[in-house]
């Protein structure tokens, strides 16, 4: 029997493996109990977390994103071209998309967008595109909060609302190695002018995925996700989502919805869209 030779990754490609314990805590954090994101979906075993492959993304620093002096998280989006599983390995690829420079209130606001190409190591088949749209400032990041001031419509639905703990954002940091201290370092955070800690950008993200699968119900696939961050949400302080379906929903087994995270104070913070699908053999009603 001839050996099975794995190829060797392009130039511009890197190993990546999903590892199992990171997709578990990010399971736990966000509250996804249920198939087909936790064991015992049959024919499937669990799959990836939908945010899991985005809050993974290349270290901006490595491809010549300055560091510093603060560095703000806009928007995320990912998508799924086809179902991964925890303990799989991966190839992967990103590049800079674009740079641009807008002035702000104290200080040129610059925005680097990275976008991420997964695929299967073998075939080479591409399983998810994710994008990141990053932005370096050199203004104290000041207090957050929603510029718009914005409250969610009165025809959206409330789905879920959490509180982000001091030890979920610490858990969270350590599965996706994002350690930067204004999550977890309350003095730090002050010295960037926050009145403390802040929730991460993309663990909002996951509770609006669990939003998402919450409202379509038993067996819900998040096939696409994004969300843009208005505002910033204290760690330790509530945060609720509520979704609202579009005008052209789409079919029978696909939906699309807007989500709107909600801060302590009434105001939407972050703002998000979904496309969501349910597992083949589930029914069921939708949410609304």
């Amino acid at each position: 029997m001839s050996e099975v030779v794995e190829p060797q990754p392009e130039p511009g490609w890197e190993i990546f493996v999903c590892d199992e314990w990171r997709a578990r805590v990010l399971q736990e954090i966000t509250g996804l109990n249920g198939p087909p994101y936790a064991d015992g979906h049959a024919p499937c075993p669990a799959l990836l977390p939908p945010t899991f492959l985005v809050a993974h993304r290349t270290d901006p620093a490595a491809m010549g994103v300055p560091d510093a002096p603060v560095r703000l998280n806009a928007g995320n989006w990912c998508r799924w071209e086809a179902p991964v599983m925890p303990g799989e390995i991966l190839e992967r690829r990103t590049v800079i998309e674009s740079v641009t420079t807008k002035p702000g209130r104290d200080s040129d606001l610059t925005f680097y967008r990275l976008a991420t190409t997964y695929r299967r190591r073998m075939t080479r088949d591409v399983v998810a595109r994710t994008s990141t749209t990053t932005i370096r400032t050199g203004a104290r990041q000041g207090r957050g909060g929603s510029g718009h001031h914005t409250e969610p419509p009165a025809d959206a639905v409330p789905v879920i609302e959490v509180v982000p703990s001091s030890r979920e954002v610490v858990r969270y940091a350590a599965a996706t190695d994002d350690f930067y201290e204004v999550h977890y370092d309350h003095a730090f955070a002050q010295a960037r002018g926050l009145p403390g800690t802040i929730t991460h950008g993309l663990l909002k993200l996951a509770y609006l995925a669990r939003a998402a699968v919450q409202w379509g119900g038993r067996g819900t696939f998040v096939r696409e996700l994004s969300a843009s961050y208005r505002g910033m949400d204290r760690v330790g302080a509530p945060f609720r989502v509520l979704a609202r379906p579009d005008d052209d929903a789409g079919d029978g087994s696909s939906r699309r919805l807007t989500l709107y995270g909600v801060s302590a104070d009434g105001v939407v913070s972050t703002v998000g869209r979904a496309v969501i699908e349910r597992s083949e053999g589930e029914d069921g009603q939708w949410l609304s």
